[in-house]
């Protein structure tokens, strides 16, 4: 298993977001190879951390959905998949373990707004022997696809998967319910057990770690004291 990002940089999206991510896992898990999806050439970029780079423009021409990448048949390792605005608090073993225990069965996390029930793709684990479920009936339509997935992304083209959506457990029921929560709806009405919550998911534009005024939100500002160094 490899542990990977995937990284367009943009205004919101600056390099920085992925030395924390490398300096995180890096730190928590250091045996554990890092990749990163990614067109990025210029300064700044973790040496911690392999470049792959993209081979459709799912992003240019249509929006974000890069992720869609990680399930490239080329890419021939087992995959631990995590947005790079998460909230990484402490180590992932129990994750890791069972994933080592259990190659073959794809992960997604369950949707941290409580009013929805559908898995969402900021958390994955994705087996390489899996990847075909996903990958081959959108790649001959992805065009098509992905204007039908339209606002809601990646996640919905992934968890609609035939195949995949019948096979894929989610995080919060394999482990603690609140092993991974929104930061929107867990972490700042605190009606969770903070000592459980291992992974704190973002929202949109509002919710940057490195982003203007949020930078200083206590839990924001902490994490990226620690790990945003060179």
């Amino acid at each position: 298993m490899k542990i990977i990002c995937v990284f367009k940089e943009s205004k919101d999206f600056p390099v920085d977001y992925v030395r924390i991510f490398s300096n995180v896992f890096r730190a928590y898990h250091p045996d554990i190879d890092q990749l990163c999806l990614t067109d990025y050439s210029g300064k700044g970029f973790p040496s911690t951390i392999e470049k792959i780079p993209f081979n459709h423009d799912f992003i240019k021409e249509h929006g974000w959905f890069g992720k869609m990448e990680l399930f490239r048949p080329d890419i021939e390792d087992d995959l631990f998949y995590c947005d790079l605005d998460n909230i990484i608090r402490k180590p992932l073993d129990n994750f890791f373990e069972y994933h080592q225990s259990n190659p073959d069965m794809p992960f997604m996390i369950n949707d941290v707004d409580p009013k929805q029930k559908r898995m969402q793709s900021a958390v994955m684990y994705i087996p390489n022997s899996k990847k075909h479920l996903v990958w081959d009936p959108f790649i001959d339509s992805a065009t098509a696809i992905i204007k039908q997935a339209g606002k809601f992304g990646d996640a919905k083209i992934i968890r609609e998967s035939d195949g995949w959506k019948t096979e894929c457990k989610t995080y919060q029921t394999t482990f603690a319910s609140n092993c991974i929560i929104s930061y929107r709806h867990g972490w700042i009405n605190r009606k969770i057990q903070s000592n459980d919550v291992q992974i704190v998911c973002m929202h949109g534009k509002n919710e940057k770690p490195l982003q203007n005024k949020f930078a200083i939100k206590p839990l924001v500002k902490d994490h990226v004291l620690k790990w945003n160094k060179q």
